[in-house]
């Protein structure tokens, strides 16, 4: 009788134990592969630089960081990776974006900037000629100075014509109308010589006009 009591509690106790792992096996049916397949189907996948892959879900991408949280764990923390260390990530609709480092700009080469003759096509030297003749006009204080001391005398006036006319005009007084072709080498000496000899000639023409009033009035007196 006591036997047969211990062998029906020996059944008993190994159906109860055996329901629960079968029970167990059941609950833990998630960590299947084909379970995990299921899941992981559902999720994004990053892929780093340094060849890891994490599933997860990108909540947010930035200029400089990617925000994701894992995917199959629940309440996950929010994890920011730097955009510089993934290289891709497919996302769960099919989608698939690829990251890749801007490339570095090669530093630049500073050069000596050489000045250029900004009118190529012309002759500098022969354009300040040319504009000296249109706007050199302040030559009339010297030729003035000489006629009026000339017709005095045209003896004395030849000091202020030879004076006057071996004196270059002052810059001031060239009235050249464009200052950035005046800084030309070229075109500054073709206007300076031309307005040189503008104004000796002006100079010179009134010393000859003085003299010349000079000789008439002489031979009108002469006659009386």
């Amino acid at each position: 009788m006591k036997k047969s009591i211990f062998i029906l509690l020996f059944v008993v106790t190994t159906q109860l134990l055996f329901g629960q792992v079968v029970s167990s096996a059941n609950n833990l049916s998630f960590l299947k592969p084909d379970s995990l397949k299921k899941d992981s189907s559902k999720c994004d996948v990053i892929i780093m630089k340094n060849g890891d892959t994490v599933f997860a879900k990108v909540t947010e991408i930035n200029p400089d960081f990617i925000h994701y949280k894992l995917c199959n764990m629940k309440d996950s923390p929010a994890i920011v990776e730097l955009r510089k260390n993934i290289l891709i990530i497919k996302f769960a609709n099919g989608l698939k974006q690829v990251f890749s480092e801007p490339d570095k700009a090669e530093p630049v080469r500073t050069q000596e900037v050489k000045k250029e003759n900004p009118f190529p096509n012309e002759n500098l030297f022969i354009k300040g000629q040319i504009d000296a003749s249109k706007y050199y006009v302040n030559y009339k204080g010297a030729g003035t100075v000489t006629l009026v001391i000339s017709l005095l005398s045209p003896l004395v006036g030849l000091v202020p014509a030879i004076a006057c006319s071996a004196t270059p005009p002052r810059q001031k007084n060239l009235g050249f109308q464009r200052t950035e072709l005046f800084q030309n080498p070229d075109y500054s000496n073709g206007f300076s010589q031309r307005a040189k000899k503008i104004k000796s000639r002006k100079v010179w023409t009134n010393w000859g006009i003085a003299f010349g009033v000079n000789v008439v009035l002489t031979l009108i007196l002469l006659k009386k």
